[in-house]
């Protein structure tokens, strides 16, 4: 009987190729119309991805615009 990962370990074991591959794709062409002086952008995401959106927040404060800020997703469900 061989050895049978769960999806978990799956996902895990993926995530260093699925970065690359992220990392290495073109941005998406609406990227460039999004306004940031007239929308605030939030960024959401709950376990590794609130971190990913931690560290999205932080490139956009930094090369954007400084008014956005990142959520935990269900921070963002229970908010008006």
């Amino acid at each position: 009987m061989g050895f049978m990962k769960s999806l978990y370990e799956t996902n895990i074991l993926n995530q260093l190729g699925e970065w690359k591959r992220i990392l290495d794709s073109p941005l998406p062409s609406a990227i460039y119309t999004i306004n940031p002086t007239k929308r605030r952008i939030i960024f959401v995401g709950i376990g590794s991805s609130y971190w990913a959106a931690r560290f999205s927040e932080f490139l956009w404060r930094e090369y954007v615009n400084p008014d956005c800020i990142s959520l935990q997703s269900y921070d963002f469900v229970r908010s008006k």
